[in-house]
């Protein structure tokens, strides 16, 4: 009964927000988290209370609950949470992120990468939490292997031309086992299984072909599993433009991090 009455409390803080009235969304937040009464619905309250804070500091506290009790979750088999996990982990990242713990940030979000393995890229859910992912590497500074700036650029081509559905396609081949040993060749290979589909406009996939290439040769010669942007094996003037600014750039604009948890 807890976790239904929390679940519902959680949503109906959700609604608040969404029609300004922040001090009742906190209200219920709160309710959520004194009805809480086992380790699932606790991670849940704990989530949704890192929605309306009063300091970076109080949203950090919370986010680190919420990933707590999803570790316990986790280690009881509760198998619910595990759909959860990807968001926990970029809830927490984004705090770490927020008080300039930028190398535990991108721990997380390569935890939340790893996570994402779990859900189907079917899932309405999925393509919101892989972009969060990838902005949130992007401004930590993390290089994947076989990133480099002919991928971001092409993907940056994407992004212009709102080509929506090879851009999901790309950003799901970078996130998901981000982080893990079989990652670039595997990216590598959804990259060019991309160009043979045949199905971008002559400047895309000329760019894409270009992708491919660099982004072969790097996995060929082994660039490492992680690198700071500043490392980069691109020397381009907008790839070292880009390594300069990141942490300048925030991910998350003005509002929320975090990603509202539905069960």
């Amino acid at each position: 009964m807890s976790t239904e009455l929390v679940a519902e409390l959680c949503e109906q803080g959700l609604a608040a927000e969404g029609v300004g009235r922040l001090e009742h969304a906190r209200d219920l937040y709160t309710r959520a988290w004194d009805t809480a009464d086992d380790a699932f619905s606790r991670c849940l309250a704990a989530n949704y209370r890192t929605r309306l804070v009063e300091t970076p500091d109080e949203r950090l506290t919370w986010a680190r609950t919420s990933v707590e009790y999803g570790a316990l979750c986790a280690e009881s088999d509760d198998a619910r949470i595990y759909p959860l996990l990807p968001t926990l982990h970029i809830t927490v990242a984004a705090a770490l992120y927020e008080v300039g713990q930028h190398d535990s940030a991108r721990d997380q979000y390569l935890a939340a990468a790893r996570a994402l393995q779990v859900l189907s890229d079917a899932t309405p859910q999925a393509a919101l939490l892989q972009g969060v992912v990838f902005e949130g590497l992007k401004a930590t500074g993390y290089t994947p292997p076989g990133t480099c700036h002919a991928v971001e650029r092409f993907i940056d081509t994407l992004e212009r031309d709102m080509a929506l559905g090879p851009l999901a396609f790309v950003l799901s081949a970078y996130v998901n086992g981000c982080g893990t040993d079989d990652h670039g060749p595997e990216f590598v290979q959804a990259l060019r299984e991309l160009r043979d589909a045949g199905v971008l406009s002559e400047s895309q996939q000329r760019l894409l072909g270009e992708a491919v290439d660099a982004a072969q040769q790097l996995v060929v010669e082994g660039n490492p599993v992680a690198t700071e942007a500043t490392e980069s094996t691109s020397t381009t003037p907008s790839s070292t433009a880009a390594a300069a600014s990141v942490n300048d750039h925030n991910p998350f604009g003005d509002g929320s991090p975090n990603v509202a948890l539905r069960i």
